[in-house]
């Protein structure tokens, strides 16, 4: 039986204390994303390097070092606007082990970005839910709330091995706190694209809407899941719900 992913234990939010909790090799990554415009490829490679220039560029997260330090990292999400550059991890054993786990393993009741093992780490299922905190590192994911906030910052990106992954928000809102993927059979096309509708116009008071992108059936929306700001509403989620809208090969 799958546990409420809601009853978390609260802790400093974002902005300055957020930076202070990140180790040294995540705020090396995250110099090197904020360092270009995302997502971060290489310019062109010069005339000087002819043999360099037919290759796709070089992925700027170093997902061999990583996984060293841990194999459950799988991706990397990095939201500019929301100062969201973190690994993205998956228990081969416990879906809910990095709800109160570092990236390294070590009990923090704060965790770490995670995805269950009902989704692919390809990323390639109609809809991937990942999680986190409110009071950890997705406290930021509020920022969304703010219509102004939320039309200037709709894009974000996902690095895995070989891509990296552009995704463009769809709708931000509040959410019951139903297990999404347990709730709905995806697999069904008419159940999924009913789905695909609430997304594109959520029934909530609190939300955010995109009119530029449209969801069909071939769409793979990712969704962020995290709490509201209200740390004794465990019902509440608030959701950013994005579409793939750029693949673009590394190596």
């Amino acid at each position: 039986m799958r546990k409420n992913l809601d009853g978390t234990v609260a802790g400093a939010a974002a902005g300055a204390w957020w930076l202070l909790r990140v180790g040294e090799s995540q705020q090396r990554v995250i110099q090197t994303l904020d360092s270009e415009d995302p997502p971060a490829i290489p310019e062109e490679q010069p005339s000087s390097a002819p043999a360099e220039k037919d290759l796709p560029p070089q992925n700027p997260i170093d997902f061999a070092s990583l996984k060293s330090e841990n194999s459950d990292i799988f991706a990397w999400l990095y939201i500019p606007g929301c100062e969201i550059s973190v690994p993205v991890l998956q228990s081969p054993t416990d879906d809910l082990f990095y709800l109160t786990h570092d990236r390294d393993k070590n009990y923090d009741p704060l965790g770490t970005p995670f995805m269950q093992l009902a989704n692919s780490t390809d990323l390639s299922d109609p809809v991937t839910v990942i999680y986190g905190h409110n009071k950890g590192l997705f406290g930021t994911l509020h920022y969304f709330e703010d219509a102004e906030f939320f039309s200037g910052n709709l894009d974000f990106y996902v690095y895995v091995p070989g891509h990296v992954y552009t995704y463009t928000i769809v709708s931000a809102y509040q959410y019951d706190s139903r297990h999404i993927l347990n709730s709905f059979d995806f697999s069904n096309e008419q159940v999924l694209l009913d789905y695909f509708a609430f997304v594109q116009n959520p029934d909530s008071i609190m939300r955010n809407v995109n009119p530029n992108v449209t969801l069909d059936a071939s769409s793979k929306l990712l969704q962020i899941s995290t709490c509201t700001t209200d740390l004794y509403d465990s019902s509440v989620r608030y959701i950013i719900s994005a579409v793939l809208t750029g693949d673009q090969e590394t190596r």
